[in-house]
């Protein structure tokens, strides 16, 4: 049952932050570095895979009684490297022009 509290926690919290950044902030970014336009569309796409694991994720969860071990563990090694590609490149391209605008 806490797993399944967490996650949901979790993924709301992912999905107000993705959507925080398709509708504002690249959008912002955008505007004021064009040239950087091709990286915002590669983390709105990367936004759509975390969400499509994240959904995958809760309906394992909402089955967890039957759920195999090994294929939740599996889904969140996925979610995991996913998110650690995303926010790796995420900072990568997104905080020097922040720092650049502030």
């Amino acid at each position: 049952m806490e797993l399944r509290k967490h996650c949901l926690t979790f993924c709301s919290a992912m999905a107000v932050h993705h959507g925080g950044e398709d509708a504002g902030l690249f959008p912002y970014l955008t505007r004021e570095f064009p040239d950087k336009a091709d990286a915002f569309d590669r983390l709105q796409r990367e936004h759509g895979t975390v969400a499509r694991i994240l959904g995958e994720l809760q309906e394992l969860l909402a089955r967890l009684d039957d759920a195999d071990p090994e294929r939740l563990r599996g889904e969140f090694d996925r979610l995991a490297a996913e998110l650690e590609t995303h926010f790796a490149y995420e900072e990568e391209q997104v905080l020097p022009l922040l720092r650049a605008s502030a």
